[in-house]
This record gives structure tokens, C-alpha cells and sequence, in this order.
């Protein structure tokens, strides 16, 4: 359901799209999706992101993000940036049912081309939304670490048929968007010189989950003292590579604003991790209620984490110096108050 104002992309912030809950579970199963809680007061959330502006350097080119959340399919992750130079950037596509809404959204208001593309991995609650997107809207240039299962075969195919140019990036590699920048952390090439080469399939094998998962794409995009760390699905073993990769540069883990791996299931909570990008914020995406434990390692380094499922749709500007981040519901759960 649409509850709020639509997207102001010439104005004060690039867009607002459908609310987030999840389905069944009450505060009681901490381990499952939740109900969304009650929307608070309307008027009072529109004031909120009206504001989102205030104190920031009027001056300046804003970065805006939007972590998206979805009434429709709650899985999955798709976010929205409107970078300084006037282009825009999406990360991830979600489910098709809710990448539905988000195109239509974004056709609402005026939005129908993509300028930059990024898949973070090949499981379909990442990138199975392509094809609403490709259905609507044109895609000038996709990146991606080109590590898929057989299922996925099509996502380069379609990309290249649609007029998109492909570019496989992986440690090392580097983007520059105006003055936005992007370092890739992860994977290493040699991970992903060789396709899995079968279907996506189970946990286990080249096409099960973890195997998948463990080759998410992390990267960090910065635009000024600002910046966001993207961790796709990545698990702990992932995580811990980084960790070891950077050593000498620990800094490039550090990051403002952390999107927490793999919907904040445990397979994917690395207190080792959390501490090294040590967030200001952190965003959860899907329909999966993070445990209070995990919780707790990052309100341990200070770190005010929001889920898409309890609060809803996630905006942030940055001018870059400074940032304000305001999610459709701010109401923290009793069961994390700890």
C-alpha cells in the first residue's frame, strides 16, 4: 500500500516507495519476518522527510539513497541512489513482485532510465527483478562480478539485448560517478574466474546457497567523508576475508553507514566485522527479524540498525561533509531494547 508522498527527485529527496512489513511473526519468534508495526502518524513522517535536508550544506550536490521495502514480497534487496552529478545508480533488484512497484514508482515520477546498475550475486531475490526493470525502463551500464549460476544465464544476455553495456568488477576495481566513488573489496578474481557452471540448487555445491552467497560483491561508496559499505549476502567466512585482505588497509572497511549482510541472519553476524566498518547506521533489507544477539553487536559499537521489515523504507542525504537519515517508522522493537 502506498502511504506516503511520491518521489520528489527535483526536490528534496529522490524517492519514496512502498512501506515495508513482512508477514506473521510476532515480536515472540525473533527469528522469522514480522508484522509491520503501526505506521506513525503520517503527517508526522512527511515532516520528517521533508526536513531531511536541514543542515546540510545547501550548496552542495546531495547523494541521495533509498533502501527500498515492499508491502508485495518482502525479500530481497534493492536500493536507489540519485548521485551528485545528476545520475542515478541501483543496486540490486529485489523480487519481481516488488520491483513491480518500485518501476512504477519510479515511472511516476519521471524516472525511466537506470544510468548504473550493480548485481551484487546471482540469487533471485537480488536480481530477479531485472526483468521488470528491463520491461520499462532503459539501463545504460550493469556491473557485476559475472559469477552465475546457469539459471542466471540470462541476466548478461537480456542486459546486452536491451542496449546495457556489462562490465565484470571484482577486488581492485574501481568506479567513479561523478564525485561518487566505488572500490570493490570482494571477491578476488581468481574466486570467480571459473563459472559454477550448474543451476542454482540446495546449500550445498557450486550452486547451493553458500557457495553463492560467499561470492557476494562488497564494495564501499564514498562521496566525500561519506560513505556506505554494500555486502550483498556475504557470509562470515566472506567477511573474515575481507577483514584479512585489508590489513594493511583497515580503513577501507570503515564505512558510515553498513547494509547488513544477508538480511541479518546469523550466518552472516561477525562481531569481528561489525567492529572493523564500525556504522554509524546499519540498514537490514528483507523480510527476516535479526536475532537481539547479533542485534546487540551492533548497538555495541554504537550503531543504530534499521529493518526494512520493522521500519519500513530507509532514506539518507548526504552533502558529502554531513548526512540525515530518516526510516518511515524510527520505532525500535521492545525486544531489542536492551
Amino acid at each position: 500500500m502506498k502511504r506516503w508522498m511520491g518521489l520528489l527527485l527535483s526536490g528534496l529527496l529522490c524517492l519514496s516507495l512502498l512501506s515495508g512489513c513482512g508477514g506473521g511473526t510476532t515480536p515472540d519468534d525473533p527469528h522469522a519476518g514480522g508484522d509491520h508495526p503501526p505506521v506513525v502518524d503520517e503527517d508526522s513522517f512527511e515532516s520528517r522527510l521533508a526536513a531531511i535536508e536541514e543542515g546540510l550544506d545547501a550548496a552542495a550536490p546531495k547523494l541521495k539513497v533509498h533502501f527500498f521495502s515492499s508491502e508485495v514480497d518482502n525479500w530481497g534487496d534493492c536500493t536507489y541512489l540519485e548521485l551528485p552529478n545528476g545520475e542515478n545508480l541501483l543496486i540490486d533488484t529485489g523480487m519481481p513482485a516488488a520491483a513491480a512497484g518500485f518501476v512504477d514508482e519510479l515511472l511516476d515520477a519521471g524516472v525511466d532510465r537506470i544510468n548504473h546498475l550493480i548485481i551484487s550475486h546471482s540469487h533471485a531475490d537480488h536480481v530477479r527483478g531485472l526483468s521488470n526493470f528491463l520491461a520499462n525502463m532503459k539501463i545504460d551500464h550493469a556491473y557485476s562480478t559475472d559469477y552465475w549460476t546457469t539459471d542466471f544465464a540470462w541476466v548478461v544476455r537480456d542486459l546486452k539485448s536491451m542496449g546495457a553495456s556489462h562490465t565484470k568488477i571484482v577486488r581492485g576495481d574501481t568506479l567513479d560517478m561523478g564525485p561518487v566513488h566505488i572500490d570493490v573489496i570482494y571477491p578476488t578474481a581468481d574466486m570467480v574466474q571459473e563459472q559454477p557452471g550448474v543451476p542454482a540448487s540446495g546449500t550445498d555445491g557450486p550452486g547451493g546457497t553458500v557457495n553463492i552467497n560467499s561470492h557476494s560483491m562488497i564494495m564501499k561508496l564514498t562521496y566525500g567523508n561519506f560513505s556506505i559499505l554494500f555486502t550483498g549476502d556475504s557470509y562470515i567466512a566472506s567477511q573474515n576475508d575481507c577483514i584479512q585482505l585489508n590489513a594493511d588497509h583497515p580503513e577501507l572497511l570503515e564505512a558510515t553507514i553498513l547494509k547488513v549482510p544477508h538480511h541479518g541472519y546469523d550466518n552472516a553476524g561477525n562481531a569481528a566485522f561489525i567492529q572493523a566498518v564500525s556504522p554509524e547506521y546499519a540498514v537490514a533489507m528483507g523480510n527476516h527479524t535479526m536475532t537481539d544477539r547479533l542485534y546487540s553487536y551492533y548497538t555495541k559499537v554504537g550503531c543504530t540498525t534499521y529493518l526494512t521489515w520493522m521500519n519500513g523504507s530507509v532514506y539518507v542525504v548526504s552533502d558529502g561533509s554531513t548526512y540525515n537519515i530518516v526510516a518511515e517508522n524510527p520505532e525500535i522493537l521492545d525486544y531489542y531494547k536492551k
